[in-house]
């Protein structure tokens, strides 16, 4: 069989290039911005494997993932024709770029990765980048299968109120000073709160609890980006111990968003 070639010619320019895969990412009428969690790539140039996005393609499903050292997000979806196996790192700034291209679209786009380059096919654009080099995390094995703690709460509801304690997260008086939310699960509720020198905030959320109570400190950006990008109505929200990793995923999906997030030790 005949190793597939794409040509791209742009004034003097003539760039070939042969696939291992050429996949069609698009599902039902869903954009393909869906997919992009870039806000939880890495900005740290130390590690340049995490200022990408892995693309897996593994059984006919993508899986697309991002971390950053505190937190980690993956999306999965499956794909409608079938498409080889591959993985690849893309570069974050790229993926940005693509977003901008795509947002709120409902266009296809298609996806070919050679060896150390992908392209990115869109109706009216094309883009060529390299992968990013190295060792990839491995996601599963990182994310906690049981929980101590869960709660079931009205996604909107819990994302409101973080917006309104987070005003109080950055102290107006240390300027670069941020103050962890605390966390606080009790039976059929959650209270989540914060206090600095300027003044402090706390609200109630009744929701559906099971386990144990817990109290934790969390990075109320790393929870905001996290419920930003789910359109459910419901989550559930896993805790461990106040010193684990909570992970935040949809009530009706079957594992399709999965976010990890690190919690911040309180002070006493």
């Amino acid at each position: 069989m005949a190793i597939p070639i794409v040509t791209i010619i742009c004034c003097r320019c003539r760039i070939s290039l042969s696939y291992s895969a050429f996949c069609l990412l698009a599902r039902y009428n869903v954009p393909i911005s869906s997919i992009l969690i870039i806000f939880a790539v890495s900005t740290e140039e130390n590690r340049p494997i995490f200022t990408g996005c892995l693309f897996e393609i593994a059984n006919n499903k993508l899986n697309v993932v991002a971390v950053d050292g505190f937190r980690l997000a993956w999306k999965s979806k499956f794909l409608q024709n079938k498409v080889n196996n591959f993985s690849a790192v893309i570069p974050g700034r790229t993926l940005n770029e693509i977003n901008k291209i795509l947002i709120d679209s409902f266009d296809m786009i298609k996806i070919g990765v050679a060896k150390n380059q992908v392209l990115f096919e869109m109706e009216n654009c094309k883009i060529v980048t390299r992968l990013l080099d190295g060792e990839f995390l491995n996601y599963s094995s990182v994310i906690p299968e049981n929980w101590e703690t869960r709660i079931r709460v009205d996604r909107k509801n819990i994302q409101d109120c973080f917006e309104r304690i987070s005003l109080i997260s950055a102290s107006a008086i240390e300027k670069e000073k941020k103050y962890p939310v605390k966390v606080c699960v009790d039976i059929g509720k959650v209270i989540i709160s914060c206090t600095n020198q300027t003044g402090d905030a706390k609200e109630e959320i009744y929701c559906a609890t099971e386990g144990q109570n817990l109290e934790a400190g969390f990075n109320p950006k790393y929870f905001l980006d996290a419920l930003r990008a789910i359109d459910d109505p419901e989550i559930y929200v896993d805790f461990g111990t106040s010193i684990s990793p909570c992970i935040i995923r949809p009530v009706d999906e079957e594992g399709d968003y999965t976010y990890m997030i690190l919690p911040i030790k309180l002070k006493d």
